[in-house]
């Protein structure tokens, strides 16, 4: 095997132009179910490195993103991931743990790492500091 390192744009430019080689390396990062078979199995989307593309698959989605109800939603979601796991579109490697901490001060945080992909800036936009409590613990 020969690897290809490749710096982000040309990275980019080879997911986007659908030109990348059988063997290509994507972590899909820490995202919840639903967005990691969203951007990784459904067609013609751009972090679909395998290329997998399967109209039903699509339509099953859709009908997750539309589902108001929770439950039902976990459920389809569940469904999904197991028939992605019987067709094996790719090969799935290890994960390693990731772990967060932050202090008991930061409000309304809850250690997600990502809003969908590699953005934390929804997540920042909403955590706040209590500074009465910060200040009642000594910092």
């Amino acid at each position: 095997m020969e690897i290809q390192v490749m710096e982000y744009a040309a990275f980019l430019s080879v997911m986007t132009t659908r030109t990348n080689a059988p063997g290509y390396y994507l972590q899909a990062g820490l995202n919840n179910p639903t967005t990691s078979l969203r951007k990784t199995f459904v067609s013609k989307q751009t972090w679909n490195t395998s290329q997998y593309s399967d109209p039903e698959f699509d339509k099953k989605m859709a009908s997750v993103y539309s589902e108001p109800d929770e439950r039902v939603r976990q459920a389809k979601v569940k469904l999904m991931v197991r028939e992605i796991l019987d067709k094996a579109p790719c090969i799935f490697l290890p994960t390693p743990y990731a772990y967060s901490a932050w202090w008991p001060w930061v409000k309304n945080y809850g250690g997600e790492l990502r809003a969908g992909a590699d953005r934390p800036g929804p997540i920042h936009a909403r955590v706040w500091v209590d500074q009465a409590l910060k200040k009642q613990m000594g910092y």
